[in-house]
């Protein structure tokens, strides 16, 4: 069974913006994609009682890959990359 998550935009827009970071993209446009990220996230989520962190990371994923698909693999295969 999946279990809920409490979602916070602040947390989603630091780890967005740790990995942009590792990109080197410009801290202003890192953090124009992390909040429409957040944004486009919340809006997900406004319609929905439960949510899970793995329903998060693909909204959010789904968003980035239109915004910036290089930050969005980075963000997707975070665990994965050594």
């Amino acid at each position: 069974m999946k279990k809920p998550h409490n979602y916070s935009s602040q947390a989603l827009k630091k780890e967005i913006l740790i990995h942009a970071r590792s990109l080197r993209l410009a801290p202003k446009w890192a953090e124009t994609i992390a909040e429409k990220t957040a944004t486009a996230v919340e809006a997900w989520i406004r319609d929905r009682e439960i949510v899970t962190e793995a329903d998060i990371r693909r909204t959010a994923h789904k968003t980035l890959k239109k915004l910036h698909p290089d930050l969005a693999f980075v963000y997707k295969n975070y665990d994965k990359i050594i």
